[in-house]
Order: structure tokens, then sequence, then C-alpha cells
């Protein structure tokens, strides 16, 4: 039963909830068009707007249906933005909720999405039309209907977080909606992982099986961290707005630094790296630059591929780098400071403010050559990672191992 917290008032009428009312065991399902965006390209805007407009009946629809023959109290759009939204159901039998909110999304999802994307060729509407549902239960008192947007509920928040972390043509539910379903209904749930410290279990319709495949596919396994991940060396001009976040340090580790060496003095314009450095350097900003030396004699080795030659690319960088510092002058010719290692890192880091909690790090491990291939991958075509203190121990794993090759035995100031 719902309890109240202002004076006890009328009952309402069914089908309404009540301005002040705490309600308990409330179901919150969040859907969205996974394929919007392949519709929007693919169509010209009104015709892109049609077919979203067809998914919003289709689902206000069902969402009638089923509610009607559940006998479901409360059964409501709470908001509805283009391509997905939120709909509110309650009833003082949970087992009717319940019902109604399992048994939408899953007809949802295997019934009214598939008939749509059938209908669309004929309707000489093109692209690709998915969704993703997910169902929460919880707590939520009621504002009236002029704040609707204006509820704060942690079981609505995570509803709305689950939905994005569904896998795309599935429904996701928590263990609590798990547990107060009925048997007929858990059937084709598969318990698939944790999200936001809940237990999840997703329908498949294609396949009940693959439940757990395709959370996998999204989130990995174990707890993974927030990265973002990119294929190849980013742009000059995508690390230098990298660079203009920093506001205490950079660290750029590598074996001889070559790209850095040559944006710093290239004749070309614009040349937003070396501007950027050199706006660094004039706000008090310390650059400090690590390249690999041999031991005594001889030249720097790359212990993964000895065939490198290391030793005439650090000289080359290293040549660069005093033609860039002797551009500056004073103090913000002091700021930029080249450093040499006895020590291979393995790995490229141009690290910001790494004892700020802003810090954040571009790093890239450099890949050896495979074996009889006898073509060595360009580091700049060698995956590239970006890590902030969000990623958690990995970004303190990928730090540690920065400052550790910075600061270890042997290290010397070269310029």
């Amino acid at each position: 039963m719902p309890r109240r917290t202002e004076p006890a008032e009328q009952r309402p009428a069914a089908g309404l909830l009540q301005k002040g009312v705490a309600y308990e065991h409330v179901y919150f399902v969040f859907l969205d068009a996974s394929g919007h965006s392949t519709v929007v390209r693919s169509n010209a805007r009104d015709r892109a707007a049609e077919a979203f407009n067809l998914f919003e009946g289709r689902v206000r629809e069902r969402f009638e249906r089923v509610g009607n023959s559940r006998r479901c109290n409360y059964v409501d759009s709470w908001g509805w933005q283009g391509d997905g939204g939120l709909f509110i159901v309650w009833d003082e039998d949970e087992s009717k909720s319940n019902a109604t909110a399992i048994e939408t999304a899953q007809a949802i999802v295997e019934l009214d999405v598939p008939h749509l994307r059938d209908e669309f060729p004929g309707m000489g509407l093109r692209g690709e039309l998915h969704v993703r549902v997910s169902v929460h239960r919880g707590a939520l008192t009621y504002l009236g209907d002029d704040l609707r947007g204006s509820i704060h509920s942690p079981d609505l928040n995570f509803a709305a977080h689950l939905e994005k972390a569904c896998p795309a043509d599935c429904v996701a539910i928590s263990r609590d909606v798990y547990d107060a379903a009925a048997s007929e209904n858990r059937d084709r749930f598969r318990a698939v992982g944790h999200f936001e410290g809940r237990e999840i279990l997703v329908c498949a319709p294609a396949a009940t099986e693959q439940a757990k495949r395709l959370w996998i596919d999204v989130h990995g396994v174990g707890t993974p961290n927030r990265i973002a991940a990119l294929s190849q060396r980013p742009s000059q001009a995508e690390k230098a707005e990298f660079l203009r976040v920093a506001s205490e340090s950079v660290i750029d580790l590598g074996t001889a630094l070559r790209t850095c060496a040559n944006y710093l003095v290239t004749t070309e314009r614009p040349r937003p790296y070396r501007d950027a450095v050199t706006e660094l350097l004039e706000r008090g900003i310390r650059y400090r630059c690590f390249v690999l030396r041999g031991n005594d004699s001889d030249p720097p080795v790359n212990p993964i591929d000895p065939s490198e030659d290391l030793g005439t690319k650090v000289t080359e960088a290293l040549s660069k780098l005093e033609r860039y510092k002797k551009t500056l002058a004073g103090s913000v010719a002091d700021r930029f400071e080249v450093y040499s290692t006895p020590h291979y890192p393995g790995f490229a880091s141009l690290a910001l403010d790494l004892h700020a909690d802003s810090g954040s790090i571009l790093y890239s491990p450099y890949l050896p050559t495979p074996p009889q291939s006898g073509e060595a991958l360009e580091r700049g075509d060698m995956p590239h990672y970006f890590v902030t203190p969000s990623a958690g121990d990995l970004f303190l794993l990928v730090a540690q191992q920065t400052l550790a090759f910075t600061e270890a035995d042997g290290v010397e100031r070269i310029l």
C-alpha cells in the first residue's frame, strides 16, 4: 500500500497517482530505439520523423493493450523524446504491475519492432530499427503531473542507466524485478552479470542462450574500466587540444619522440602542436621529454626489435628538440626539459597533471613485429588509449608505470 507524506485526502480515481503520496514497487520501463541514427541518416527529415512516430504509436498501443488485459491500475508515459522514453507502471497488486511491465517490454522487442522493420521497406523507409528496454522497480513520491520531470528517485535513475547498458533488441531487468515475477515470466531471462551493484538478467529474443554473450559483447568481463580506445595515434591537432587542458605539468615518455620533435620544428602552417606546447610553457607549465639512450658508447636498442635503428632516430630527434628549445627565452626555455633514460619503456605515454585529481594519460603499448611477417607496425598505427581517474585502478597503474620510468635510476637531464 502507498504511504502518505501529507495529510490524507480523498482517494484518487483508478488510473491516477495522487500528489504527495509515496508509492512502493513502482515499475520504471525505459526504452530507446538504438537504430535511430541510421534511420535519420538514411531518410529525409520528415520521413525519419514518420518512422519514429510509428514506433512511438506501437509502443503506446502495446502498453495500453497489456495494461488493460492485466487490469493494471496505472500505466502512463512520463516523457517521450523522439526515439524513446519512460513509462510508469503501478498497481496495489504488484503481480499486475510486474506482469504488465515485463510482458509489454518483451512484446515490444519480439513483436512490434520486428514488424516495423518488415514494414519499413514497403513504406520507402530505410535504416535499421532496433530497441533496448530496461525494467526496474522501486519507490517514488509523486509530485504532480506538472513536476514529473523533477522527481528524484535512485531507482528511476538506475532504470535509465540500465537501458543505456542493455544490448540491442534485448530486455534487461534487475534481480528485484525477476524475483517478483511469476514463473512464466522468468523462463527466458538469464543472469548475465552486475551493473552499478545490482544483478542483471537479460532476455534475448533471438536466442535466449545468447543473453550472456550479448551482455559481454557490450560490457566485457569482470569489472571493466572507462577508457577511450583509438585505433591509431590521434592527429596533431587532436593531441594539441589534449595538451591545452594541462594545468601543472606534461610528461612525454617514449623511445625517440620523433613525432613530438617533428611537430615542434615543422615549417608547415598551421602548427597546432608546437603552438600548444609553447602556450603551456608560457603559462608556467613544465614539459618533460624522455628519450632512450644507449649504454656507454653503444647506441640505444629496442629489445623487442633489435633491428630498429634507434640510435639514428634518437640523434635526429634530439637535434630537433634542441632547435625548438633555442627558440624559447629565459624561464620559458627552462621549463622545456629533455631527459635520457637507459630503460626501454615498451610504451608511449603523454601524461598531464599526474599529481592532480584531474590527471589524464594518452598511452600506447608498443606491439612487436609478428614472427616471419617482416613488417613492423608503425607506432602511429598502434592502438592508443585515453584514461582518466574515472578508470580507477587502470589509471593508477598507467600513471605509476609512467612515473616509474621517468624517476628511475640512470635518468639524466640532457637539455
